[in-house]
Protein backbone atom coordinates (compact mmCIF):
# COMPACT_ATOMS: atom_id res chain seq x y z
CA UNK A 1 0.00 0.00 0.00
CA UNK A 2 2.96 2.39 0.58
CA UNK A 3 3.24 2.76 -3.59
CA UNK A 4 -0.56 3.44 -3.76
CA UNK A 5 0.21 6.18 -0.58
CA UNK A 6 2.66 8.02 -2.62
CA UNK A 7 0.56 8.09 -6.04
CA UNK A 8 -2.23 9.51 -3.98
CA UNK A 9 0.34 11.60 -2.23
CA UNK A 10 1.84 13.18 -5.86
CA UNK A 11 -2.21 13.69 -6.64
CA UNK A 12 -2.54 10.89 -9.37
CA UNK A 13 -5.81 10.13 -10.59
CA UNK A 14 -7.62 6.75 -9.35
CA UNK A 15 -7.05 5.15 -12.92
CA UNK A 16 -3.38 5.51 -12.21
CA UNK A 17 -3.84 4.05 -8.96
CA UNK A 18 -6.03 0.85 -9.17
CA UNK A 19 -4.13 0.07 -13.28
CA UNK A 20 -1.37 -1.89 -11.45
CA UNK A 21 -4.31 -3.38 -9.11
CA UNK A 22 -6.15 -4.60 -12.13
CA UNK A 23 -3.11 -5.33 -14.07
CA UNK A 24 -1.74 -7.74 -11.11
CA UNK A 25 -5.53 -9.56 -10.77
CA UNK A 26 -5.64 -10.30 -14.75
CA UNK A 27 -1.90 -11.88 -14.75
CA UNK A 28 -2.17 -13.72 -11.72
CA UNK A 29 -5.52 -15.22 -12.24
CA UNK A 30 -5.93 -15.59 -16.11
CA UNK A 31 -2.92 -17.32 -16.53
CA UNK A 32 -3.52 -20.47 -14.27
CA UNK A 33 -7.01 -20.76 -15.41
CA UNK A 34 -6.11 -20.58 -19.13
CA UNK A 35 -3.71 -22.82 -18.55
CA UNK A 36 -5.86 -25.79 -17.33
CA UNK A 37 -8.83 -25.16 -19.61
CA UNK A 38 -6.23 -25.72 -22.77
CA UNK A 39 -5.10 -29.04 -20.74
CA UNK A 40 -8.73 -30.39 -20.95
CA UNK A 41 -9.02 -28.72 -24.54
CA UNK A 42 -5.68 -31.04 -25.72
CA UNK A 43 -6.90 -33.96 -24.25
CA UNK A 44 -9.92 -33.75 -26.18
CA UNK A 45 -8.61 -33.17 -29.61
CA UNK A 46 -6.06 -35.95 -28.91
CA UNK A 47 -7.96 -38.25 -27.97
CA UNK A 48 -10.03 -37.81 -30.96
CA UNK A 49 -5.95 -38.95 -32.74
CA UNK A 50 -5.83 -42.29 -30.83
CA UNK A 51 -9.86 -43.48 -31.49
CA UNK A 52 -8.47 -42.91 -35.00
CA UNK A 53 -5.31 -44.81 -34.70
CA UNK A 54 -7.15 -47.41 -32.60
CA UNK A 55 -8.58 -48.57 -36.24
CA UNK A 56 -5.41 -49.02 -37.34
CA UNK A 57 -3.21 -51.21 -34.51
CA UNK A 58 -6.09 -52.47 -33.24
CA UNK A 59 -5.94 -56.27 -34.96
CA UNK A 60 -8.53 -58.71 -33.04
CA UNK A 61 -8.22 -62.40 -33.13
CA UNK A 62 -4.51 -62.95 -34.34
CA UNK A 63 -2.86 -65.49 -33.86
CA UNK A 64 -5.83 -66.71 -31.23
CA UNK A 65 -5.29 -63.58 -28.96
CA UNK A 66 -5.94 -59.85 -29.58
CA UNK A 67 -2.69 -58.52 -31.03
CA UNK A 68 -1.42 -55.94 -27.90
CA UNK A 69 0.81 -53.44 -29.43
CA UNK A 70 2.80 -51.65 -26.43
CA UNK A 71 3.63 -48.68 -27.42
CA UNK A 72 0.18 -48.09 -28.59
CA UNK A 73 -0.88 -49.20 -24.96
CA UNK A 74 0.70 -46.60 -23.38
CA UNK A 75 -0.58 -43.86 -25.24
CA UNK A 76 -3.79 -44.66 -24.57
CA UNK A 77 -2.96 -45.26 -20.80
CA UNK A 78 -2.18 -41.62 -20.92
CA UNK A 79 -5.04 -39.80 -22.59
CA UNK A 80 -7.79 -42.08 -21.45
CA UNK A 81 -7.63 -43.03 -17.51
CA UNK A 82 -11.35 -43.72 -17.05
CA UNK A 83 -11.09 -46.38 -19.37
CA UNK A 84 -10.79 -50.31 -18.72
CA UNK A 85 -8.75 -52.69 -20.94
CA UNK A 86 -7.91 -56.08 -20.59
CA UNK A 87 -4.49 -54.88 -19.24
CA UNK A 88 -6.02 -52.61 -16.67
CA UNK A 89 -9.45 -54.06 -15.20
CA UNK A 90 -9.25 -51.70 -12.85
CA UNK A 91 -9.77 -47.84 -13.81
CA UNK A 92 -7.61 -45.11 -13.05
CA UNK A 93 -8.77 -41.34 -12.74
CA UNK A 94 -7.84 -38.58 -14.43
CA UNK A 95 -6.92 -35.17 -12.44
CA UNK A 96 -10.00 -33.19 -12.04
CA UNK A 97 -10.56 -29.76 -12.98
CA UNK A 98 -11.60 -28.28 -9.82
CA UNK A 99 -8.30 -29.91 -7.96
CA UNK A 100 -5.88 -28.30 -10.77
CA UNK A 101 -7.89 -24.92 -9.47
CA UNK A 102 -7.25 -25.44 -6.06
CA UNK A 103 -3.42 -26.08 -6.70
CA UNK A 104 -3.20 -23.03 -8.57
CA UNK A 105 -4.09 -20.68 -5.71
CA UNK A 106 -0.57 -20.46 -4.52
CA UNK A 107 0.81 -19.66 -8.03
CA UNK A 108 -2.02 -16.97 -8.06
CA UNK A 109 -1.33 -15.50 -5.16
CA UNK A 110 2.62 -15.29 -6.20
CA UNK A 111 2.06 -13.50 -9.45
CA UNK A 112 -0.80 -11.13 -8.02
CA UNK A 113 1.58 -9.99 -5.06
CA UNK A 114 4.50 -9.24 -6.45
CA UNK A 115 3.04 -8.53 -10.05
CA UNK A 116 1.46 -5.37 -7.90
CA UNK A 117 4.61 -3.97 -6.86
CA UNK A 118 6.45 -5.09 -10.29
CA UNK A 119 3.00 -2.92 -11.97
CA UNK A 120 3.25 -0.22 -9.40
CA UNK A 121 6.81 -0.03 -10.16
CA UNK A 122 6.43 0.45 -13.92
CA UNK A 123 3.78 2.79 -13.28
CA UNK A 124 5.87 4.69 -11.52
CA UNK A 125 8.58 5.05 -13.78
CA UNK A 126 6.43 5.95 -16.78
CA UNK A 127 5.31 8.56 -14.30
CA UNK A 128 8.88 9.55 -13.73
CA UNK A 129 9.57 10.30 -17.03
CA UNK A 130 7.07 12.81 -17.63
CA UNK A 131 7.39 14.78 -13.74
CA UNK A 132 11.32 16.03 -12.94
CA UNK A 133 9.69 16.41 -9.85
CA UNK A 134 9.47 12.49 -8.87
CA UNK A 135 11.70 10.48 -6.75
CA UNK A 136 14.02 7.75 -8.07
CA UNK A 137 12.91 4.48 -8.17
CA UNK A 138 14.29 2.20 -5.48
CA UNK A 139 16.82 -0.54 -6.56
CA UNK A 140 15.51 -3.37 -4.85
CA UNK A 141 12.11 -2.50 -6.63
CA UNK A 142 13.44 -1.98 -9.89
CA UNK A 143 15.29 -5.53 -9.28
CA UNK A 144 12.05 -7.72 -8.24
CA UNK A 145 10.62 -6.00 -11.32
CA UNK A 146 12.90 -7.43 -13.48
CA UNK A 147 12.99 -10.28 -11.67
CA UNK A 148 9.20 -11.25 -12.09
CA UNK A 149 9.39 -10.48 -15.21
CA UNK A 150 11.66 -12.98 -15.92
CA UNK A 151 10.08 -15.90 -13.60
CA UNK A 152 6.80 -14.83 -14.85
CA UNK A 153 8.38 -15.66 -18.62
CA UNK A 154 9.78 -18.86 -17.54
CA UNK A 155 6.41 -20.00 -15.90
CA UNK A 156 4.49 -18.76 -18.74
CA UNK A 157 6.90 -21.61 -20.98
CA UNK A 158 7.31 -24.49 -18.27
CA UNK A 159 3.25 -24.70 -18.14
CA UNK A 160 2.98 -24.50 -21.80
CA UNK A 161 5.41 -27.46 -21.85
CA UNK A 162 3.49 -29.33 -19.41
CA UNK A 163 0.31 -29.16 -22.17
CA UNK A 164 2.29 -29.98 -24.72
CA UNK A 165 3.48 -32.96 -22.81
CA UNK A 166 0.33 -33.56 -21.11
CA UNK A 167 1.87 -33.39 -17.56
CA UNK A 168 0.67 -30.80 -16.07
CA UNK A 169 -0.78 -31.66 -12.06
CA UNK A 170 -0.70 -29.90 -9.36
CA UNK A 171 2.85 -30.58 -8.27
CA UNK A 172 3.56 -28.57 -11.19
CA UNK A 173 1.68 -25.64 -10.76
CA UNK A 174 3.15 -25.67 -6.82
CA UNK A 175 6.50 -25.62 -8.21
CA UNK A 176 5.83 -22.68 -10.35
CA UNK A 177 4.86 -20.40 -7.79
CA UNK A 178 7.86 -21.78 -6.13
CA UNK A 179 10.23 -20.74 -8.85
CA UNK A 180 8.68 -17.37 -8.86
CA UNK A 181 9.62 -16.55 -5.15
CA UNK A 182 12.46 -17.79 -5.59
CA UNK A 183 13.65 -16.40 -8.35
CA UNK A 184 12.68 -12.65 -6.86
CA UNK A 185 13.99 -13.75 -3.44
CA UNK A 186 17.35 -14.32 -5.35
CA UNK A 187 17.61 -11.20 -7.19
CA UNK A 188 16.33 -9.09 -3.93
CA UNK A 189 19.33 -10.68 -2.19
CA UNK A 190 21.59 -9.69 -5.50
CA UNK A 191 19.95 -6.36 -4.89
CA UNK A 192 20.81 -6.03 -1.08
CA UNK A 193 24.61 -6.95 -2.17
CA UNK A 194 24.96 -4.70 -4.56
CA UNK A 195 23.72 -1.69 -2.63
CA UNK A 196 26.55 -2.57 0.23
CA UNK A 197 29.27 -2.40 -2.26
CA UNK A 198 27.51 0.85 -4.18
CA UNK A 199 25.76 2.74 -1.50
CA UNK A 200 25.12 5.32 -4.44
CA UNK A 201 25.27 3.40 -7.69
CA UNK A 202 24.89 5.61 -10.68
CA UNK A 203 22.27 4.18 -13.32
CA UNK A 204 25.21 2.97 -16.12
CA UNK A 205 26.21 0.98 -13.19
CA UNK A 206 23.31 -0.77 -12.40
CA UNK A 207 23.20 -2.70 -15.77
CA UNK A 208 24.69 -5.37 -14.43
CA UNK A 209 22.56 -6.30 -11.32
CA UNK A 210 19.34 -5.41 -14.25
CA UNK A 211 20.81 -8.40 -16.34
CA UNK A 212 21.31 -10.88 -13.23
CA UNK A 213 17.75 -10.06 -11.76
CA UNK A 214 16.52 -11.52 -14.93
CA UNK A 215 19.15 -14.20 -15.10
CA UNK A 216 18.00 -15.53 -11.76
CA UNK A 217 14.62 -14.58 -12.22
CA UNK A 218 14.55 -17.21 -14.94
CA UNK A 219 16.63 -19.46 -14.06
CA UNK A 220 17.13 -19.24 -10.12
CA UNK A 221 19.41 -22.16 -9.45
CA UNK A 222 22.24 -19.99 -11.49
CA UNK A 223 22.14 -17.51 -8.87
CA UNK A 224 22.20 -19.94 -5.96
CA UNK A 225 25.34 -21.37 -7.66
CA UNK A 226 27.02 -18.60 -7.93
CA UNK A 227 26.91 -16.90 -4.44
CA UNK A 228 27.69 -20.76 -3.41
CA UNK A 229 31.23 -20.62 -5.53
CA UNK A 230 31.74 -16.74 -4.53
CA UNK A 231 31.54 -17.90 -0.84
CA UNK A 232 33.71 -19.55 1.26
CA UNK A 233 31.13 -22.72 0.91
CA UNK A 234 33.38 -25.13 -0.31
CA UNK A 235 32.54 -28.39 1.11
CA UNK A 236 29.29 -29.08 -1.28
CA UNK A 237 30.37 -31.65 -3.82
CA UNK A 238 31.09 -29.93 -7.07
CA UNK A 239 30.51 -31.40 -11.24
CA UNK A 240 33.53 -32.95 -12.26
CA UNK A 241 33.71 -30.96 -15.88
CA UNK A 242 35.94 -33.56 -17.01
CA UNK A 243 32.95 -35.79 -17.55
CA UNK A 244 31.42 -33.57 -20.15
CA UNK A 245 34.64 -33.92 -22.29
CA UNK A 246 34.65 -37.59 -22.53
CA UNK A 247 30.73 -37.73 -23.38
CA UNK A 248 29.38 -35.28 -25.96
CA UNK A 249 25.69 -35.35 -26.91
CA UNK A 250 24.81 -35.27 -30.88
CA UNK A 251 22.64 -32.39 -31.75
CA UNK A 252 19.29 -33.56 -33.79
CA UNK A 253 19.89 -31.86 -36.46
CA UNK A 254 22.85 -34.57 -38.30
CA UNK A 255 18.87 -36.34 -38.87
CA UNK A 256 17.76 -36.00 -42.17
CA UNK A 257 14.26 -34.09 -42.71
CA UNK A 258 15.28 -32.19 -38.58
CA UNK A 259 16.69 -28.55 -39.09
CA UNK A 260 16.55 -25.86 -36.42
CA UNK A 261 13.01 -25.50 -36.33
CA UNK A 262 11.95 -28.63 -36.13
CA UNK A 263 14.29 -28.76 -33.17
CA UNK A 264 13.05 -26.38 -31.54
CA UNK A 265 9.18 -27.53 -31.91
CA UNK A 266 10.89 -30.98 -30.49
CA UNK A 267 12.88 -29.37 -27.55
CA UNK A 268 8.85 -28.73 -26.42
CA UNK A 269 8.74 -32.45 -25.64
CA UNK A 270 12.48 -32.67 -24.06
CA UNK A 271 13.53 -33.97 -27.11
CA UNK A 272 16.94 -32.27 -27.64
CA UNK A 273 19.77 -34.85 -28.95
CA UNK A 274 19.63 -37.80 -31.09
CA UNK A 275 19.54 -40.45 -28.15
CA UNK A 276 16.28 -38.95 -26.84
CA UNK A 277 14.83 -39.29 -30.20
CA UNK A 278 15.85 -42.83 -30.47
CA UNK A 279 14.14 -43.98 -27.38
CA UNK A 280 11.14 -41.84 -28.00
CA UNK A 281 7.30 -43.42 -28.68
CA UNK A 282 6.90 -42.75 -32.15
CA UNK A 283 3.09 -43.17 -31.66
CA UNK A 284 3.45 -40.64 -28.63
CA UNK A 285 5.13 -37.72 -30.78
CA UNK A 286 2.16 -38.89 -33.91
CA UNK A 287 -0.36 -37.72 -31.37
CA UNK A 288 1.55 -34.95 -29.40
CA UNK A 289 3.49 -33.25 -32.31
CA UNK A 290 2.07 -32.01 -35.67
CA UNK A 291 4.36 -34.50 -37.59
CA UNK A 292 3.42 -37.11 -39.91
CA UNK A 293 3.57 -40.98 -38.87
CA UNK A 294 5.82 -42.24 -41.54
CA UNK A 295 7.84 -39.12 -41.07
CA UNK A 296 8.78 -39.70 -36.99
CA UNK A 297 9.56 -43.17 -37.84
CA UNK A 298 12.17 -42.33 -40.30
CA UNK A 299 13.48 -40.01 -37.99
CA UNK A 300 13.33 -42.36 -34.80
CA UNK A 301 15.08 -45.35 -36.98
CA UNK A 302 17.59 -42.63 -38.51
CA UNK A 303 18.32 -41.66 -34.53
CA UNK A 304 18.72 -45.33 -33.73
CA UNK A 305 21.36 -46.05 -36.12
CA UNK A 306 23.58 -42.98 -35.55
CA UNK A 307 23.32 -43.82 -31.94
CA UNK A 308 24.30 -47.79 -32.39
CA UNK A 309 27.55 -47.03 -34.93
CA UNK A 310 28.25 -42.82 -33.81
CA UNK A 311 28.06 -39.93 -35.70
CA UNK A 312 31.26 -40.79 -38.21
CA UNK A 313 29.85 -44.64 -39.26
CA UNK A 314 26.00 -42.84 -39.24
CA UNK A 315 27.83 -40.47 -42.23
CA UNK A 316 29.53 -42.80 -43.43
CA UNK A 317 26.38 -45.70 -44.12
CA UNK A 318 24.29 -42.67 -45.27
CA UNK A 319 26.67 -42.59 -48.28
CA UNK A 320 26.54 -45.98 -49.17
CA UNK A 321 22.55 -46.05 -48.79
CA UNK A 322 22.18 -47.09 -45.41
CA UNK A 323 20.37 -44.74 -43.40
CA UNK A 324 17.89 -46.25 -41.01
CA UNK A 325 18.54 -49.04 -38.25
CA UNK A 326 16.07 -51.37 -40.59
CA UNK A 327 18.55 -50.47 -43.89
CA UNK A 328 21.63 -52.10 -41.61
CA UNK A 329 19.43 -54.93 -40.41
CA UNK A 330 18.82 -55.94 -44.03
CA UNK A 331 22.11 -55.30 -45.79
CA UNK A 332 23.63 -57.48 -42.81
CA UNK A 333 20.99 -60.13 -41.70
CA UNK A 334 18.91 -60.33 -45.07
CA UNK A 335 19.96 -63.40 -46.73
CA UNK A 336 18.54 -62.33 -49.69
CA UNK A 337 20.26 -58.92 -50.18
CA UNK A 338 23.22 -59.23 -48.03
CA UNK A 339 26.45 -60.44 -49.45
CA UNK A 340 30.10 -60.44 -48.26
CA UNK A 341 31.20 -57.38 -50.06
CA UNK A 342 28.39 -55.41 -48.52
CA UNK A 343 29.02 -56.87 -45.01
CA UNK A 344 32.88 -56.21 -45.54
CA UNK A 345 32.42 -52.44 -46.23
CA UNK A 346 29.40 -52.25 -43.67
CA UNK A 347 31.56 -53.87 -41.29
CA UNK A 348 34.79 -51.11 -42.06
CA UNK A 349 32.33 -48.14 -40.98
CA UNK A 350 30.73 -49.70 -38.19
CA UNK A 351 34.24 -50.51 -36.57
CA UNK A 352 35.70 -47.58 -37.05
CA UNK A 353 32.53 -45.35 -35.88
CA UNK A 354 32.57 -46.86 -32.83
CA UNK A 355 36.67 -45.70 -32.18
CA UNK A 356 36.38 -41.82 -30.91
CA UNK A 357 39.94 -41.67 -32.68
CA UNK A 358 38.68 -42.80 -35.65
CA UNK A 359 40.99 -46.34 -36.04
CA UNK A 360 39.36 -49.03 -36.38
CA UNK A 361 39.28 -51.23 -33.12
CA UNK A 362 40.48 -54.74 -32.34
CA UNK A 363 37.88 -56.34 -34.49
CA UNK A 364 38.53 -54.15 -37.49
CA UNK A 365 37.72 -55.86 -40.92
CA UNK A 366 40.53 -56.53 -43.10
CA UNK A 367 40.79 -55.36 -46.43
CA UNK A 368 39.63 -58.36 -47.98
CA UNK A 369 36.63 -60.25 -47.04
CA UNK A 370 37.19 -63.48 -45.19
CA UNK A 371 35.04 -66.03 -42.87
CA UNK A 372 36.38 -64.80 -39.57
CA UNK A 373 35.53 -61.37 -40.21
CA UNK A 374 32.49 -61.60 -42.19
CA UNK A 375 31.39 -63.61 -38.96
CA UNK A 376 32.35 -60.71 -36.65
CA UNK A 377 30.26 -58.36 -38.65
CA UNK A 378 27.55 -60.40 -38.48
CA UNK A 379 27.42 -60.94 -34.98
CA UNK A 380 28.21 -57.07 -33.65
CA UNK A 381 24.66 -56.19 -36.21
CA UNK A 382 22.87 -58.74 -33.91
CA UNK A 383 23.96 -57.39 -31.02
CA UNK A 384 23.40 -53.61 -32.12
CA UNK A 385 19.52 -54.48 -33.04
CA UNK A 386 19.11 -56.21 -30.03
CA UNK A 387 17.52 -53.34 -28.15
CA UNK A 388 13.88 -53.02 -26.62
CA UNK A 389 13.59 -49.32 -28.71
CA UNK A 390 14.74 -51.68 -32.28
CA UNK A 391 11.85 -53.51 -31.27
CA UNK A 392 9.42 -51.77 -30.49
CA UNK A 393 9.81 -49.76 -33.94
CA UNK A 394 9.85 -52.60 -35.42
CA UNK A 395 6.53 -54.14 -34.28
CA UNK A 396 4.78 -50.96 -35.55
CA UNK A 397 6.76 -50.98 -38.86
CA UNK A 398 5.50 -54.09 -39.37
CA UNK A 399 2.04 -53.60 -37.97
CA UNK A 400 1.89 -50.79 -40.52
CA UNK A 401 3.75 -52.95 -43.80
CA UNK A 402 0.40 -55.13 -43.00
CA UNK A 403 -1.82 -53.23 -43.29
CA UNK A 404 -0.45 -51.35 -46.39
CA UNK A 405 -0.30 -55.17 -47.87
CA UNK A 406 2.74 -57.19 -48.67
CA UNK A 407 1.64 -56.28 -52.46
CA UNK A 408 3.21 -53.19 -52.04
CA UNK A 409 6.09 -54.02 -51.25
CA UNK A 410 7.53 -53.77 -54.69
CA UNK A 411 6.58 -52.51 -57.59
CA UNK A 412 4.52 -54.99 -59.80
CA UNK A 413 6.54 -54.29 -62.54
CA UNK A 414 9.63 -54.93 -60.84
CA UNK A 415 7.94 -58.07 -59.60
CA UNK A 416 7.02 -59.62 -62.93
CA UNK A 417 10.84 -58.75 -64.23
CA UNK A 418 12.80 -60.68 -60.95
CA UNK A 419 10.27 -63.57 -61.20
CA UNK A 420 11.49 -63.83 -64.96
CA UNK A 421 14.98 -63.28 -63.98
CA UNK A 422 13.91 -66.29 -61.46
CA UNK A 423 12.99 -68.05 -63.89
CA UNK A 424 15.72 -67.71 -66.07
CA UNK A 425 18.19 -68.35 -63.55
CA UNK A 426 16.50 -72.00 -62.85
CA UNK A 427 16.45 -72.67 -66.54
CA UNK A 428 19.96 -71.92 -66.87
CA UNK A 429 20.88 -73.96 -64.34
CA UNK A 430 18.62 -77.03 -64.73
CA UNK A 431 21.10 -78.95 -66.95
CA UNK A 432 23.52 -78.57 -64.44
CA UNK A 433 21.37 -80.20 -61.43
CA UNK A 434 20.45 -82.79 -64.04
CA UNK A 435 23.94 -83.66 -65.05
CA UNK A 436 24.70 -83.78 -61.25
CA UNK A 437 21.58 -85.54 -60.90
CA UNK A 438 22.60 -88.13 -63.19
CA UNK A 439 26.00 -88.64 -62.33
CA UNK A 440 25.02 -89.70 -58.77
CA UNK A 441 22.47 -91.40 -59.78
CA UNK A 442 24.82 -93.79 -61.64
CA UNK A 443 27.47 -93.55 -59.27
CA UNK A 444 28.58 -97.27 -58.12
CA UNK A 445 26.39 -97.95 -54.65
CA UNK A 446 24.88 -94.91 -54.45
CA UNK A 447 21.86 -95.44 -56.38
CA UNK A 448 19.44 -97.00 -53.41
CA UNK A 449 20.90 -93.46 -51.77
CA UNK A 450 20.12 -91.42 -54.51
CA UNK A 451 17.06 -92.96 -54.85
CA UNK A 452 15.77 -91.95 -51.34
Amino acid sequence: MRTLRWQLDKGASMDNVYMPLFAAAAIGVLLPVCIIFMRQSVKLQRQQVIKDLEHIFHRPHSEGRDQVIPSFEFVKFKYFMNSKTNIRPEPAHDIPTYILLFASIPLTICLFCLGFVAMSTALSIAVGYNDETSRPIELWRAALTIAYVGAYLFTVRDLLCSIENFDLGPARLLAGALHVLFGVATALLFAVVWMSIFPEPLPIKSIPLFLAAFAVGYVPELGIRSLLRASKLWLFKREDLNVYKAFKSTPLEVIDGIDSEIRSRLREFNITTVQHLATANPLMLFVETPYGIYQIFDWVAQAQLCGVVGLRGFTALSKLGIRTIFDLERAVLDSKISTPGIRQEIGRWIFTGIRDDGQPPDLRVVSAPTTDCDRNVIGMVEVLIDDLHVQRLRQIYNCVSDRLGHENARLKSTVRNATKAQAVRLELSAPKLAKTELTIVQAPGEKTAAMQ
